[in-house]
């Protein structure tokens, strides 16, 4: 026998290397601690202990049953106290025959488990082993190391088959650890375990670097003494029944500080982060109308004499059954003399009167604008001028002669005013938006594409008030609407403005020094029901599918009732290639916004399809979505800010630092837990966040 390190290597071969690092580590893995790994040959036990600002020991025991039977059991203790099993009826799970899953204490006792060699090996224990719980003689290693006062367990095995092989690890429970508490932390969702010691204790799988297709973790505390705060990792096969070779790195960490279990990811903090810290983010989903352009229609009245004249207007609303309200604007030589609103429902008539003083040809203008949307805005309005030597009225004078008794009738748009055109099939004067009209007594401010002009003016009108350290998302803009023909996005939609109004209502941002971000979604993939639902790059290759091969759902628009697909993690940069370098070519935006992807497990896309690519696994989901992240920042030069994600399915905290900044929906919501302390730890210095969650899902209980 060989020794190594002053201790008995019971074993020497060679077996499995240890793998990389993962993505994922607890604050704890930082510890500055002296390390040391024994067995006792007496006992046949391995300790591995670290001694830094406090002690922590972890022993198994090759001479406990469960470890004898292929299980994993460890057992901690910090300090001088007395060791607890932090780690019970853990280990493989195994996918049967028959496709039934079955837990380690399950399948255990029947498998005919051989530890066929353990040892330390540099500082790793390392115990091997050899079962049969069906047809196949299966092989695995368990690993075990210290980083910081972690402990890091790595699972190992080629022996997965699809069925009768592996399906997962779990980590099981703690046990005799009666009176304990398990908590869950805002933006964690790895849940703790608050021992009666007074210790903590955290086990989680890491997801990032995992080949199965879920990780999920247990929560809560059994009558029996049992505490489950444990990860727990499922395999399953491609749709050719194949599945990857096990690889999965776990973390346990006790600790007396509930910071040593945060898991926190590798990854180098954001580069954006400074530039990020003094904005303001602005999620705009219609905002920009509150800020809207002078659109609508106006009866404009040139004086042919000079003299005091005395001005009647009566108003009101013309069609109380839709709409948002219009502003009816009086003007003397284009200066402003009254601004009135009209909200929807005012049809009982009001009047405004004022004396102006004329000179000959000065212009009177009476118009009717929108005062956010167009649609449904018909409006009754007559202007009365009593001038020296007669009387202008719009209803009794009206024709449909421009010039006519001193009247002109004009569309406004942005601002500027253009004649309308005489229909005479109608009698009405019409105008180039689809409902810009005048008729005696009345007229409608139109329906035109005006969308990119608002967003523009909102810009100015921020500008104007200081506030230019501003974060803009702009989230409706898609070709063919929101939450419709994804993955197809640009151009812009040219039902709401021209492209060059959109390229001007960026730039106007940009010079203002704000940033703009043009939300996109690599996620879903809408069927192609053209023409009322087009999606031109359909593509069913592209769609993610599951095991049983079929076809994974995305979003359901429940306004269109056009239900997506699942986008393969593999497909979702070809996407982003195809549709970003053209946004961002034709619109100069300086940031990204993905929707979904930032804020939920990598998971959701993988595709079982065999025959595409390698077997699946959370991985190559994981990798595929932080090189879409990197690419997004490339195309257009800045941060990436994204959808933030909520309760134990989030992702969004492990992405810190590959995503510049999400918006941070909360857990509990409006009654959430005062519990900063992960936030702040182990995410802020990697990823700056924004808000609680949005208004109408902070204020609502339960998931959305």
């Amino acid at each position: 026998m060989r020794r190594a390190l002053g201790t008995i290597l019971v074993a020497t071969v060679a077996i499995w290397a240890s793998s990389a690092p993962g993505v994922l580590r607890p604050l704890g893995a930082d510890h500055a601690v002296t390390e040391s790994v024994t067995y006792d040959a007496g006992a046949q036990r391995y300790t591995l202990r670290a001694t830094g600002t406090f002690a922590v020991a972890y022993t198994v025991s090759v001479a406990h049953a469960d470890v004898q039977q292929g299980m994993l059991r460890v057992e901690g203790a910090v300090g001088g106290g007395s060791p607890v099993a932090i780690v019970a009826s853990g280990g493989t799970r195994y996918r049967a025959a028959n496709d039934a899953v079955r837990e380690p204490a399950d399948y255990a006792p029947t498998a005919g488990a051989v530890l066929q060699q353990h040892g330390i090996v540099g500082q790793e224990v390392v115990l091997q082993y050899q079962e049969q719980p069906g047809a196949h003689a299966l092989t695995k290693t368990y690993r075990f190391r210290l980083e910081g006062v972690a402990l890091v367990i790595e699972v190992r095995s080629t022996s997965t088959w699809g069925l009768d092989g592996y399906a997962g690890v779990s980590l099981g429970w703690a046990e005799g650890v009666a009176g304990s508490r398990v908590v869950t932390l805002p933006y964690l969702p790895e849940p703790a375990a608050l021992l009666p010691d007074g210790s903590v204790l955290g086990a989680f799988i890491d997801p990032t670097v995992s080949s199965a297709v879920a990780v999920t973790r247990t929560l809560g505390e059994d009558g029996a003494g049992r505490v489950y705060v444990h990860g727990r990792s499922l395999s399953e096969p491609d749709t050719a029944g194949v599945a990857a070779p096990l690889s999965e790195t776990c973390w346990v960490t006790l600790s007396p500080d509930l910071d040593d279990l945060f898991p926190q990811v590798t990854a180098a903090a954001s580069p954006h982060r400074a530039a990020l810290r003094p904005l303001v983010v602005m999620d705009v989903w219609g905002l920009h109308r509150a800020f809207s352009v002078d659109e609508g229609v106006a009866y404009a009245w040139t004086s042919p004499e000079a003299g005091a004249a005395h001005v009647t207007l009566r108003y009101a609303d013309g069609n109380p059954g839709c709409g948002d309200g219009v502003a009816i604007v009086l003007r003397h030589r284009g200066a402003l003399v009254a601004r009135l609103a009209v909200a929807n429902g005012e049809t009982q008539e009001r009047l405004h009167e004022t004396d102006l003083a004329l000179q000959m040809g000065d212009v009177v203008q009476a118009e009717i604008l929108r005062a956010g949307t167009n649609a449904c805005d018909g409006t009754a309005l007559r202007m009365t001028i009593t001038a020296p030597a007669d009387t202008y009225d719009t209803q009794t004078d009206f024709s449909g002669t421009q010039g006519q008794r001193g009247l002109s009738y004009l569309e406004i748009l942005d601002g500027t005013a253009t004649p309308l055109s005489w229909d005479a099939g109608d009698g009405q004067w019409h105008g180039a938006g689809a409902f810009a009209r005048l008729w005696p007594g009345g007229g409608h401010p139109g329906e035109g594409a005006t969308a990119w002009r608002d967003a523009r003016n909102m810009v100015r009108r921020y500008a104007e008030h200081g506030m230019s350290h501003l974060a803009i998302i702009f989230h409706v803009w898609q070709r063919w609407g929101y939450d419709q023909g994804l993955p197809d996005h640009h151009p812009a939609n040219p039902a709401w403005g021209t492209d060059a109004e959109m390229t001007a209502f960026v730039a106007a941002a940009r010079e203002a020094g704000m940033l703009v971000a043009l939300h996109e979604n690599y996620t879903d993939m809408y069927p192609d029901n053209a023409p009322t639902y087009p999606s031109p790059l359909y593509d069913a290759t592209a769609i993610a599918h599951d095991r049983t091969g079929a076809a994974k759902l995305g979003w359901l628009n429940d306004g269109t009732g056009q239900q997506a697909f699942r986008i393969a993690a593999r497909r979702m940069g070809s996407f982003a290639a195809l549709e970003s370098p053209s946004i961002a070519a034709g619109y100069a935006p300086n940031a990204a916004y993905l929707d979904v992807s930032t804020g939920w497990s990598p998971g959701m896309a993988i595709d079982h399809s065999a025959g595409v690519g390698a077997v699946p696994t959370l991985r190559d989901a994981h990798d595929a979505t932080i090189d879409l992240f990197t690419a997004m920042k490339g195309y257009y030069g800045g941060p990436l800010f994204g959808e933030g994600g909520e309760g134990l399915s989030r992702f969004d905290s492990y992405f810190a630092g590959a995503v510049d900044a999400v918006e941070r929906q909360i857990e509990g919501r409006s009654r959430a837990a005062v519990a900063p302390d992960y936030e702040l730890h182990a995410v802020k210095p990697r990823m700056l966040n924004h808000g609680l969650g949005y208004y109408s899902r902070y204020f609502t209980d339960g998931a959305r």
